[in-house]
This record gives structure tokens, C-alpha cells and sequence, in this order.
């Protein structure tokens, strides 16, 4: 089982123990580590040792969590040991993932698993862009998800590490259905989720909201540590 441990800003991280390579949980915006937990005692069971990290994902801009707060808080709990490095992340996470990387290489860095993650941008972040109370509970990094010329997603350049990516292809979010024209997870379409450079895709059947915290998408997630692949 996880640990709570005081996080940044007051956000909740967790370590499951294990005493194989390290895995870090990066969940999307306006979540903390705990939103992982189901996934990391997953992993932590299959031998990994698990971090999920809480970073400030509403208080400042993507550039910001990804090249000061995220490095920051790996350094406080994933040891020099030699052992690699993993990431499994949920939707925002994967575009931090992506901009830290583009920032510095990672020299311990095994593995990524992006799941549903908006590599393209969202048409829904969009939408709510203008909308007072979206910007005020989102804070900066909700304007920087879009499709627009300040998207961060679309001027990060391709993936040039090995990473898998698993996106949703069932919505729970039928208000936002007009605003795609092909498959979607209500938040992020399958479109949006591939990323140039990766390695592996798939599509589920989940919704965005759901799909980091079903098992079927933890053992593609597993199988991806441990092979590269998805099949």
C-alpha cells in the first residue's frame, strides 16, 4: 500500500515500495498522486517501486511544473541507485513528461506510458478557454492545452524516447461530443492522443476520467514496462 507524504502546495504524493526499477505517476490537472493509487499498488505488486508524484498542476503554467516542480520532487524520493527510470502518466502528465524531457535528457529514463494523454491538443480546453470560473479553477496551464498557436503540446517536438501511448475511445461527456468529429474519450481524441516517435499505440474502450484507474489498462501499461509493446 502507498504512503502519504507531504507534497508541494499541499499535494498528496505516495511511494509504493518495491525492489525493482522506478516507476513515477504523473497525473493530468487538478489531481494528485492519490488519483494513481490504484495503479502504483498495481505496479508496486509486480515488483516496481512506485512514486506518485502531487505537483501544483492548477497554480502555474506547464513550462514551470515540468522543468522546476516535477525534477524537484523525483530528486527528493527516487534514489541515485542506478536503477532506470519509468513514467506512466494520465492525460497533462504526459505533455509535462514531454516538456521536461525536451528540456533536459534523463540519463536513468527507461520506459513512458502516456494514457490519454492530449498530445495534439483539446478541442475542449478550447471551448472553456474564455469561460471565467475554467480559468480561475485551471489556472495557466488550462490555456496552454488547447490547439491554438499557445498550445505546449503541439510545439513540443516528436517523442525521441521509448514511449507507448493508450487512448480512450468511450465518452462519458455527451456535451462535449459536437466538438469532435472522431472517436474520443470526452475530453481527448484518439487522433490527438498518438504522438510522433512512439513506439507502440492503442485504443480502449474508456472514458477519459476512467481509463488510469482500470485494470485492463494497468496490465498494458505493465506489458509496456516490460516489453516495449502493448500485444
Amino acid at each position: 500500500m502507498g504512503v502519504y507524504i507531504p507534497g508541494v502546495s499541499s499535494l498528496a504524493e505516495e511511494v509504493f515500495e518495491g525492489d525493482g526499477d522506478h516507476v513515477v505517476l504523473l497525473d493530468g490537472i487538478a489531481h494528485d498522486g492519490r488519483d494513481m493509487r490504484a495503479l502504483g499498488n498495481f505496479l508496486s505488486g509486480q515488483g516496481f517501486r512506485v512514486v506518485a508524484i502531487g505537483y501544483p498542476s492548477t497554480r502555474h503554467p506547464i513550462e514551470r511544473l515540468a522543468t522546476e516542480y516535477v525534477p524537484m520532487r523525483m530528486r527528493k524520493f527516487i534514489p541515485e541507485d542506478g536503477r532506470p527510470i519509468h513514467f506512466v502518466t494520465h492525460s497533462m502528465g504526459g505533455i509535462v513528461l514531454r516538456r521536461m524531457l525536451a528540456e533536459k535528457p534523463l540519463p536513468r529514463l527507461g520506459r513512458a506510458v502516456q494514457i490519454a494523454p492530449p498530445n495534439h491538443g483539446s478541442p475542449v480546453a478550447d471551448f472553456l478557454r474564455d469561460i471565467a470560473a475554467y480559468r480561475w479553477y485551471f489556472g495557466p496551464a488550462g490555456q496552454q492545452l488547447g490547439t491554438g498557436a499557445d498550445s505546449v503540446p503541439l510545439n513540443l517536438p516528436p517523442a525521441d524516447f521509448d514511449v507507448g501511448v493508450i487512448a480512450g475511445n468511450v465518452s462519458v461527456d455527451p456535451w462535449f461530443d459536437p466538438l469532435f468529429d472522431s472517436p474520443h474519450d470526452g475530453k481527448v481524441s484518439v487522433a490527438s492522443a498518438r504522438l510522433e516517435g512512439m513506439r507502440d499505440f492503442i485504443a480502449v474502450p474508456h472514458s477519459h476520467y476512467f481509463i488510469h484507474r482500470r485494470r485492463p489498462v494497468h496490465e498494458l501499461a505493465l506489458k509496456y514496462l516490460r516489453t516495449g509493446r502493448f500485444r
